[in-house]
């Protein structure tokens, strides 16, 4: 089962913004060099894209995975968490402005145990439909 984050109005606007500013840099470098120059054109479009895409990647691919033995999160291709059901203690909301994988500040907030076990770690997710979201990780990390 997959949900994706909720996305707030801000993220929007801010990830349109970071994508339209690289669009004018490269309208930008092509009035400065002109046409002629292809690789200039190209350095430019190549450099702007490295930075449009990971963007991109993490506007509209965050995302928390119910896999059979853990819960997986993921932005893009990376993997930012995987927490074992057995080890998750307890989830509930959150308006925690922490850095995380959560791209709404409407979040849960899970704690769960370290493997080693000597202390607690948390994970702060946005997904879109948190109720369905918290009675399936419920469901599966054996809590009421």
């Amino acid at each position: 089962m997959v949900f994706k984050s909720k996305i707030d109005w801000w993220v929007h606007l801010t990830f349109i913004s970071l994508i339209l500013i690289n669009i004018v840099l490269i309208g930008m470098t092509i009035a400065s060099v002109g046409t002629n120059d292809f690789n200039a054109l190209m350095f430019s479009t190549l450099f702007y894209s490295v930075i449009s895409i990971p963007i991109s990647t993490l506007w509209f691919s965050t995302r928390y995975i119910f896999q059979d033995e853990y819960l997986l999160v993921k932005i893009g291709f990376l993997t930012v968490a995987k927490v074992e059901y057995k080890l998750v203690e307890s989830v509930k909301g959150s308006r925690s402005r922490l850095s995380s994988p959560a791209l709404s500040m409407d979040r849960l907030e899970i704690k769960y145990r370290a493997k080693s076990g000597s202390f607690n770690r948390t994970l702060i997710i946005s997904p879109v439909n948190k109720t369905e979201f918290v009675k399936e990780l419920n469901l599966r990390s054996n809590h009421t």
